[in-house]
């Protein structure tokens, strides 16, 4: 193997014409004299990586501006996979969201059909079964929740809606002072009379977020790169910025420069 990497390590020529790289990622960039060298050098290459059980790269030869060409293509590729990336992610995220609002439309026949009666075990059933997603009162956050119950989403994908609830109706229970009732909450729980009228309106407010956060995903797709090419930006002036003597960074830090909240929701921490 030393042989090998040897070989093909004195076939390079660092003032020479001919450039290789690899296909896939652009790196590796080698230079030759000539193409037989540089042919040479791909097969000890290729020979060293199945004598230890690798896979062969594939590698690309030309001149400086073949090189360059094909490095602008890759560029390019690389930007749109990037945005088609974004632009299946968004697809998935509208996809669960259209399913919450197909089931607050369903939510809101059945209280339509329970309007003046009592909720009790038949109104949850019956909530399942037009939007197949399980229900119930959750007294201790004090939200009415209704999560998907098809297995064809992870735990945390999965769709769900809770809808903020006050069955306090207007007393606070606490101090018992008494407040306004706000018509956004839901206030009807187990053994209480539900009235349409005012669950409706509280619902629909529920799926109009949704709409409205569909609409803002659908334009976000169009600004996915723009914000890719500002943090990458961003990135290089931080590494820039680390390599400054601690003593100046701290300074600045503490007497030059604002103050922002932690970045850990721009950037992965390590």
């Amino acid at each position: 193997m030393d042989r090998l990497f040897i070989e093909a390590r004195n076939l390079v020529c660092s003032d020479g014409n001919v450039w290789l790289w690899k296909s896939e990622s652009m790196d590796g960039v080698r230079h030759f004299a000539k193409k037989e060298d540089a042919q040479k050098y791909i097969e000890l290459h290729h020979q060293f990586i199945r004598e230890n059980g690798r896979e062969e790269v594939a590698y690309s030869m030309g001149t400086e501006d073949d090189f360059l060409a094909a490095a602008k293509e890759f560029e390019r590729k690389k930007k749109a996979n990037e945005v088609k990336e974004y632009c299946k992610h968004v697809d998935a995220l509208i996809e669960r969201l259209q399913l919450e609002i197909k089931a607050l439309d369903g939510l809101i026949q059945v209280c339509r059909k329970f309007d003046g009666k009592v909720l009790n075990k038949r109104f949850h059933e019956a909530v399942e079964e037009e939007t197949g997603f399980c229900n119930s009162f959750n007294q201790n956050l004090d939200r009415y929740e209704l999560e998907y119950s098809g297995g064809d989403y992870s735990r945390d994908g999965r769709p769900y809606i809770y809808i903020r609830a006050d069955w306090s109706h207007g007393i606070n229970r606490y101090t018992g002072k008494k407040k306004d009732v706000d018509p956004n909450d839901w206030r009807w729980n187990t053994g209480e009379r539900l009235e349409a009228e005012k669950a409706v309106p509280v619902i629909e407010q529920y799926k109009n977020d949704r709409l409205a956060t569909i609409e803002n995903l659908k334009a976000s797709k169009k600004k996915y790169a723009a914000y890719l090419k500002l943090a990458r930006k961003a990135e290089q002036i931080f590494k820039d910025m680390q390599q400054y003597d601690y003593e100046i960074q701290e300074f600045a830090r503490t007497h030059a420069l604002s103050k922002y909240h932690c970045l850990s929701n721009l950037w992965l921490s390590y």
